[in-house]
């Protein structure tokens, strides 16, 4: 999932091993193969996919003949997201004589190279895997014929004419770690910067922005002790939520979701949790985005979570805010919500309408953007965000100013800069775009 969870965790093994390689000595050949294969599996098994993909490759260095380790290694680099390395290592296992012990190895390429935005090469890839392994795995054929539909939609979709531009944010927002999360508010961007490292050297997320001048800088808040990410202010501008997030006793990370309301000298009060039936307890609560709701006259939170009651994995809610602050109990968004994960909504209180990241629906590959309006007291059909707002790598934290004129959105696409070039490790950077307006139903005077 393309969220805090998958970012610390990941900058967390990276620096770690860094360290490992940089104090370490004796090289592979000295060491028990079978020891850093057993390493490898150890770290794959933990879904410390960066750690698995580093040790496969020194021990194919040793030994380059091992098919099965080859599929380990493009296994690794794929779950971490790492697609060009996973292609090139998918493609040599169907070029082998065991190709046919490795039918996934297929499929996995065809996938791949969707994630890579090479369409039509996906798609001759997945043909290819129906032809010789169709009667294999029944979920995977499936699978594959979705894949080649999805394949044949977004190629013509890249081809489309577009008058909208994405370039990657400068003046000093981003950084070869993660950027995400970013709004413009009065002028000001807010944003989550993993740039930060702990007094053990681990890496970890504040709460940062960039004012009109362009100075950057931290809030004085944020603490080493939590993962500060995921800002959101309402938008009379006098409450800001945002989530901290903590490892918990088995090493993954949880979410829950905090605000500060703004006190008569400008500067943010304590800090207050969010009521047990929005954190709910043992599960992930995480990007908070608040809106005012036209129609019924509130405040409107909304929030992605894996709790119980949802459709999917992360699946977006929402509780409404009475004029006391006191929050109705969630519901589940049931017409947008996915079997996959559906993340980082924004809602747009000027145009009313709420936009998102799934990996749910049909589209170019990893985490599209889209985008719901709100008429009257229904909401319409999601529309898919068209490239190169969405393209085939992950996409999401799409916001809007107050105008609608210009949008934030965070990637990994190609420009986004690297920690580890040769391993593609890791990143995601805040990227910006200028888009036509759509129509404002309410606007700030209105609601003051």
């Amino acid at each position: 999932m393309p969220t805090l969870l998958i970012m610390a965790n990941t900058m967390r093994k990276i620096t770690l091993l860094f360290v490992f390689l940089l104090v370490s000595t004796v090289g592979v050949l000295a060491q028990s193969l079978r020891a850093y294969i057993q390493a490898a599996d150890n770290a794959f098994a933990e879904k410390d996919y960066f750690t698995a993909l580093v040790y496969y490759k020194k021990v194919l260095e040793v030994n380059p003949e091992r098919t099965d380790l080859h599929f380990k290694y493009a296994e690794s680099a794929r779950l971490f997201q790492a697609y060009r390395i996973a292609e090139d290592a998918y493609h040599k296992i169907t070029l082998s004589k065991d190709s046919l012990n490795f039918p996934l190895a297929t499929y996995w390429l065809g996938s791949v190279r969707k994630n890579l935005g090479k369409y039509n090469e996906a798609s001759q890839t997945l043909k290819t895997y129906l032809k010789k392994h169709k009667r294999i795995n029944t979920r995977f054929t499936k699978r594959a014929e979705k894949d080649i539909i999805d394949c044949q939609w977004a190629a013509r979709a890249v081809r489309s004419n577009s008058n909208v531009k994405v370039e990657v944010l400068k003046e000093g927002v981003n950084s070869p770690y993660s950027e995400f999360g970013g709004f413009e508010k009065d002028g000001t961007l807010y944003f989550s910067s993993m740039r930060f490292k702990d007094k053990t050297n681990e890496l970890y997320s504040k709460l940062m922005k960039r004012d009109k001048d362009g100075t950057l800088e931290s809030f004085d808040f944020n603490t080493s002790e939590k993962f500060a990410a995921n800002a959101s202010i309402s938008f009379d501008g006098t409450r800001m939520y945002y989530t901290n997030c903590a490892y918990d006793k088995r090493g993954d990370i949880k979410c829950e979701i905090v605000y500060r309301d703004k006190k008569y000298d400008d500067t943010w009060g304590a800090e207050q949790k969010l009521p047990a039936f929005i954190n709910f307890p043992g599960f992930t609560t995480t990007h908070p985005s608040v809106g005012y709701d036209k129609i019924n006259n509130r405040e409107i939170l909304f929030f992605s979570s894996n709790r119980p009651g949802g459709k999917g994995k992360l699946d977006i809610w929402y509780s409404t805010v009475a004029p006391n602050g006191k929050f109705t109990r969630p519901t589940n968004h049931t017409l947008l919500n996915t079997r996959g994960n559906d993340v980082t909504p924004f809602f747009h209180s000027p145009t009313q309408t709420l936009y998102f990241s799934s990996d749910g629906y049909p589209g170019m590959g990893g985490y599209d953007i889209y985008k719901v309006k709100r008429e009257g007291r229904s909401w319409q059909i999601p529309i898919h965000m068209d490239y190169p707002i969405s393209t085939s790598y992950n996409d999401f934290y799409f916001t809007l100013n107050e105008t609608g004129t210009k949008s934030y959105l965070s990637s990994n696409r190609e420009e986004a800069m690297e920690i580890d070039p040769e391993n593609e490790a890791c990143c995601n950077d805040i990227f910006t775009a200028n888009l036509p307006a759509d129509k404002i139903k309410l606007t700030k005077d209105e609601f003051l």
